[in-house]
């Protein structure tokens, strides 16, 4: 409900309500689905089919399995993304100073202590955690410069995440291979 005036939906009758477990699963499998169009270059592809450009080496992509995915926030949705990645032979690693070892323990993910350890040793970075003023713009210029070249960005979480401005700008350079917002 951080984007609609309750006050004014409750003057006319309308009720609005905030249901966080509604949306779990779709969150969780519309972050899988943007690694997958990362990866497989399911956007570049169906955009030059439209264009009747069938030139098969634009649209080879890259395979997941054997791939180390980054999780930020390992909670509910980053839980089902974690294990969701595992089931396709990603590696997973995590950063959340908020959740217990125990919890990463049950799913089965490596804790990364630092944030700076994950932007370094992940493939795709997937975000899974609440705006807020520790986490406004907590990948900017200088975190995507601690990536790996051709790294892969998703956000299914919040805007504000992830800095636009120098996300397009290592996308231009090639220092992020693809994002999915």
């Amino acid at each position: 409900v951080d984007n609609i005036d309750v006050p004014a939906c409750t003057a006319r009758g309308i009720i609005a309500v905030n249901t966080p477990e509604a949306n779990l699963m779709a969150a969780g499998e519309l972050a899988v689905a943007l690694a997958f169009a990362s990866f497989r270059n399911i956007c570049v592809a169906n955009e030059a089919a439209r264009r009747d450009d069938f030139r098969r080496g634009r649209m080879i992509g890259n395979e997941l399995e054997g791939k180390t995915a980054g999780i930020i926030g390992m909670g509910r949705i980053g839980s089902i993304v974690a294990r969701k990645l595992k089931g396709v032979g990603m590696k997973v690693i995590a950063y959340d100073p908020y959740i217990s070892s125990d919890r990463f323990e049950q799913v089965g993910v490596r804790r990364c202590d630092k944030l700076d350890d994950l932007l370094r040793e992940a493939d795709l970075i997937t975000l899974h955690t609440p705006k807020t003023k520790e986490t406004y713009n907590m990948i900017d210029a200088p975190q995507l410069a601690l990536c790996k070249p051709g790294v892969r960005i998703v956000n299914a979480a919040r805007g504000g995440l992830v800095n636009e401005k120098a996300l397009h700008a290592a996308l231009v350079s090639g220092q992020v291979a693809a994002a999915g917002i």
